[in-house]
């Protein structure tokens, strides 16, 4: 796995958070962008034509040095400004792309620019984990009247995936997580969820630390989880999941911030022997249900005392295998597909042959022509199900 690339930055000092809020959160890595008087123009700073570019790559699938699983990029407020106006007023289609397509997150008082490039491992882990929660939620929903107010609440909620949420002070602030549940009626999700590997695992307690804030505190619960964990240099690789939570500590001033509240281990074969009945990722019912819905439909907080979803860690290390056995069959191209007849040719032209004009129809047989020639030479054996050809 490629370490996060660490873009350089302005010389601008990055602004950093209050330490009575922050001060045990682990800051990422400080970054430089060396400036000259040849890679600054007047109209786009040097960061956000790296941004730029780095959106640009994306949407070609084209590899660039600096894109990775998880980039980040050190960008100003005003830098970001511009940014916004670059994509929204010059650069529409790439704009509508990043909209519509990047999860990336913008946290304006610490001038970071996270951009995710989310894998099958992200996307699969993640949907387990929300398909067990979905079953225990309906499971829980079928023993109650469908008349209860407890039904109601629940049916209410709906699986929120990837969609970008702002932030309620600052809406310049806002992030795309892998995953998030909430109520239809709530501004924000109940429950974030973010898959990730260790090299930037320990930025995702920031990131907890910054839904929380955010949302005011009406995310209830952000759960990590780590797919590359390793216990010991010598134990096979396992996973690691924590759950982080709203923390308000009293003082003169009340300050709201995020405390830990799980930190376990499941998968590795050195586990599989002896799991703790006790290793259990216990999502309480009112974690999910906020107390704004739960008073709107008349359920108190002691209905939900004793409600959990829980998933024990052999699940997760079950989820873990299977989503990475998929992950290696998909990236060695062994993954089994349809075969066509023997030399079938492909028409790659948008148009269908009923609305080709005389120019297209004639580029189209001469490309057909060739295909024809191609196949005749070299042989028109395509692979069976199973392996496929691979190319360099």
């Amino acid at each position: 796995m490629q370490s996060p690339k660490h873009l350089p930055s302005s010389a601008e000092a990055t602004p950093s958070l209050p330490s009575s809020t922050h001060s045990k959160l682990p800051d990422l890595v400080p970054i430089s962008i060396p400036t000259t008087e040849h890679s600054q123009t007047i109209d786009t700073p040097v960061a956000v034509q790296k941004v730029l570019e780095l959106f640009q790559a994306h949407r070609s699938h084209s590899s660039h040095p600096d894109l990775t699983d998880w980039t980040v990029v050190p960008i100003t407020p005003s830098e970001y400004d511009h940014l916004l106006h670059r994509l929204s007023k010059e650069d529409k289609d790439l704009g509508n792309y990043v909209e519509d397509k990047v999860r990336y997150d913008y946290i304006p008082h610490r001038s970071k620019l996270i951009i995710r490039m989310a894998t099958f491992m992200h996307d699969a882990f993640t949907a387990k984990v929300f398909d067990e929660i979905t079953r225990q939620i309906n499971a829980t929903i079928a023993h109650l009247s469908p008349a209860s107010p407890l039904a109601r609440v629940l049916r209410g909620l709906e699986n929120a995936s990837t969609s970008r949420i702002r932030g309620w002070d600052t809406p310049t602030q806002t992030g795309s997580p892998d995953g998030s549940l909430r109520f239809c009626e709530m501004q924000f999700p109940s429950i974030i969820l973010e898959v990730s590997y260790s090299k930037v695992f320990k930025d995702l307690e920031l990131l907890a630390n910054e839904w929380i804030n955010m949302s005011n505190g009406t995310i209830q619960m952000v759960i990590g989880f780590d797919l590359t964990y390793r216990p010991r240099t010598s134990e096979e690789l396992a996973g690691r999941v924590l759950i982080w939570e709203p923390k308000l500590e009293m003082g003169k001033v009340p300050v709201l911030t995020s405390e830990c509240t799980l930190d376990m281990v499941f998968g590795g074969r050195d586990r599989q022997e002896d799991v703790s009945a006790a290793e259990v990722l216990t999502i309480p019912l009112r974690a999910i249900a906020p107390r704004p819905v739960l008073t709107q439909y008349g359920v108190s907080l002691s209905q939900l005392s004793d409600a959990v979803v829980s998933i024990d860690s052999s699940t997760l290390a079950s989820f873990l295998s299977k989503t990475a056995t998929t992950h290696n069959l998909l990236e060695s191209g062994r993954g089994m597909m349809s075969v066509l007849p023997s030399g079938t040719q492909k028409r790659n032209h948008p148009q269908s042959p009923e609305r080709l004009t005389d120019a297209d129809e004639a580029t189209f047989v001469g490309q057909e022509e060739a295909l024809a020639k191609s196949a005749a030479t070299e042989g028109s054996g395509l692979g069976g199900v199973g392996e496929m050809p691979r190319h360099a």
